[in-house]
């Protein structure tokens, strides 16, 4: 009787979780460290869908080649990182060919907001500077590109009011006070034509199944659920724009619990820009040097296809994307 209860309590969630409208075939994407890289893959491998990337404390496309080793040092510390745009443009063009992402030509109209702290020590500010630099050589032009990066503030996702102090270096959760929205600055920025909504109701929290997006016998570190927050103008009928946020190491629930989720202002700001938002959940592994703080992958760890279209947990979250929208990808 309680596992039946509980089926149908899990598939009246999934439903009730499209039971609204987006306006538009496009959606944009953000994310802070390992999910910044990954919004920003997400972002170039289907671009012809994702038309707007919020960075924070990431770095340029297959910046890692495939090798945790060549991460840490030039993705991270930022050594060697001069070229970096050059090499991943490079790269993107020729996956561009092969279509293994989709066509570079759409990404020109596209807004990226940016975010490095001074005090950033675990991604360095060089690297998020090549981010900005490959955005430029892809066609974007400065008002297309925004960039904060003169803060006091080491790695963490930026808030007005809570988690460590901003000049934190980098600790758990990677959040920080900082007096400043983080969330609702990069979503405006994206999402220039929605009007911002002031005293709003609060909306609506899901619990999804991610797992059911895994093919047979995947291994692609996530977690067996996501989070779902539909605004409750969108869950009125209300037509709204569609925004995937990605956490960033040791930020998923067995880290700080749903800290990223309901913390950062994320949903806040979903509800003064009629933003329906998907929080995939990445997981750790539980063999040693695998991926020990459940990140993203932009270095290989699912598999060597991990900035294709092929990649196991870019695959997921397209279809997860597909199945809620109704978004047809390429």
């Amino acid at each position: 009787m309680n596992k039946l209860f509980f089926f149908l309590v899990l598939l009246n969630l999934n439903t009730f979780a499209k039971n609204f409208e987006t306006r538009s075939n496009q959606i944009t994407v953000s994310g802070i460290s390992s999910g910044a890289f990954f919004a920003h893959q997400f972002h170039l491998i289907y671009n012809e869908n994702v038309n707007g990337a919020a960075l924070f404390a990431g770095g340029p496309f297959y910046c890692a080649k495939g090798s945790f080793q060549v991460g840490l040092s030039r993705c991270m510390q930022g050594k060697r990182s001069y070229n970096l745009a050059d090499e991943s443009l490079k790269l993107l063009r020729k996956l561009s060919k092969e279509r293994k992402v989709d066509s570079l030509a759409n990404i020109k109209n596209d807004r990226v907001f940016i975010f490095t702290g001074l005090l950033d020590t675990v991604a360095y500010p060089s690297v998020p500077f090549q981010l900005k630099r490959l955005y430029h050589l892809l066609g974007l032009n400065n008002t297309s590109v925004r960039m904060i990066d003169d803060m006091k503030a080491g790695h963490t996702y930026p808030t007005v009011n809570f988690g460590n102090t901003c000049e934190t270096v980098g600790a758990s959760p990677f959040i920080s006070s900082c007096n400043y929205d983080g969330a609702m600055e990069s979503l405006t920025y994206l999402h220039p034509l929605n009007k911002v909504r002031k005293d709003v109701a609060r909306g609506e929290l899901l619990t999804i199944d991610q797992k059911k997006y895994f093919k047979e016998k995947s291994k692609p570190l996530m977690q067996d659920s996501a989070y779902l927050y539909i605004p409750k103008f969108c869950k009125d009928g209300g037509k709204c724009d569609f925004h995937v946020a990605f956490h960033g190491c040791s930020q998923t629930v067995d880290h700080i619990d749903m800290q990223f989720v309901k913390k950062t202002g994320i949903t806040e700001a979903a509800d003064k820009l009629n933003l329906v938002v998907l929080f995939p959940q990445a997981k750790k592994a539980t063999l040693p040097g695998r991926n020990p703080f459940g990140c993203w992958d932009w270095w290989g760890h699912s598999g060597a296809d991990y900035h294709t279209k092929k990649g196991q947990q870019i695959s997921i979250v397209k279809r997860m994307v597909a199945d809620l929208t109704g978004i047809s990808f390429n």
